[in-house]
């Protein structure tokens, strides 16, 4: 009985933390996805200069 009073509390919290989670997914994939475009572009840089 005791866990399902602990597991209510954050259950209320949860929806809260969607949102939160939705921004912060977004900022991590457009993060992702300029790293992988700039690294991917700086190793062909890198493998042009030396070929």
């Amino acid at each position: 009985m005791p866990k399902k009073k602990k597991a209510g509390r954050p259950a209320a919290a949860k929806p809260q933390k969607r949102r939160i989670d939705r921004r912060i997914l977004t900022v991590r994939i457009t993060a992702v996805v300029l790293a992988l475009l700039i690294a991917g572009s700086a190793l062909s840089v890198l493998f042009f200069g030396q070929g």
